[in-house]
C-alpha cells in the first residue's frame, strides 16, 4: 500500500523507526534516493536496491548500515 506522494525516502525512514521501536535494525544498506545516488559513486554504478557493508572500502565497516545509508545520502554530492 502506498501514501500518494510518498516516495522511498519516506517508506525507507518509516521502516526504520517501526523496526527500532520493536527491536529490529537493518542488516544491509539500502539504497534508496540519495544514498542510492552516493552508492553509484562510491561502488562503480551499483543499482542493487540494498548491499551489504561488506562491500564498501573497509574504512567505512565500522558503520552500522543506517548510518551508512545516512552518509551516503548526506555526501553524495562529495564521493
Amino acid at each position: 500500500m502506498y501514501i500518494r506522494g510518498a516516495g522511498a525516502l519516506y517508506a525507507y525512514d518509516t521502516a526504520l523507526r517501526v523496526g527500532a521501536y520493536i527491536g529490529l535494525t537493518p542488516h544491509e544498506v539500502y539504497l534508496h534516493a540519495g544514498s542510492l545516488e552516493g552508492a553509484q559513486k562510491l561502488l562503480s554504478n551499483s543499482r542493487a536496491r540494498s548491499v551489504p557493508i561488506s562491500v564498501f572500502p573497509t574504512v567505512f565497516h565500522a558503520l552500522a548500515p543506517e548510518e551508512m545509508e545516512n552518509l551516503l545520502c548526506l555526501y553524495r554530492r562529495y564521493l
